[in-house]
Formats: C-alpha cells, structure tokens, sequence
C-alpha cells in the first residue's frame, strides 16, 4: 500500500483542500493547536472562540476542522492497516496490540 502524501504525519496541510483555503502560517498553528490539544469537535462556544483567536469565520473554521479530521480518520485507518497496530489505553499510553 502507498502513503499518500496527505496523510503523512508531518504534512498535514498538504491536501488541495486545505491548501485552497490558503491560510496563514499562525492561524494554521493556532486551529492545529486547538485540534490536538482542546478538541476536534469543537462546540458552537469554543469554534467560535477559535475562530476569533486565528481571525477566520467560524464557518471557514467549521471547515478547517471537517477537513482536519477527514485527514486525522484516514491516518488512523492508514495506522490501522499497517503492519503493527497501535491503540490508546485509558491512561493515554501507547500500547502495541496484536492483531
């Protein structure tokens, strides 16, 4: 199976739809901030928020995110589908499963 370039770990903002909302170097920090460490389903309250912090509408926002996480599935079913697999435990910690 070959990785597409979109859905390598380092390159999250390689897809042509990411790419067509050409954003700024901060405001792309600032939504993949809030994607990994706030949440990536963001309620009404909190998209909003984000999207004033990054100077975005909240439906370019809304947009972001829809995009990112279609990015973050296929990874994960990529991951899932390689040799080793790998899950989270409750506590946070990377354990290998088997398969």
């Amino acid at each position: 199976m070959q990785r597409k370039q979109g859905i390598t770990p380092g390159n999250i903002m390689s897809s042509k739809a990411m790419e067509c909302m050409m954003l700024a170097e901060e405001q792309t920090k600032v939504l993949e901030d809030s994607f990994t460490k706030v949440t990536r389903h963001p309620d009404g309250t909190t998209l909003m928020l984000i999207a004033a912090e990054c100077g975005l509408s909240e439906e370019d926002t809304q947009k972001w995110f829809k995009l990112r996480n279609a990015q973050w599935r296929r990874r994960r079913v990529f991951r899932l589908n390689s040799d080793q697999c790998w899950t989270d435990t409750e506590e946070g910690e990377k354990k290998k499963a088997l398969r």
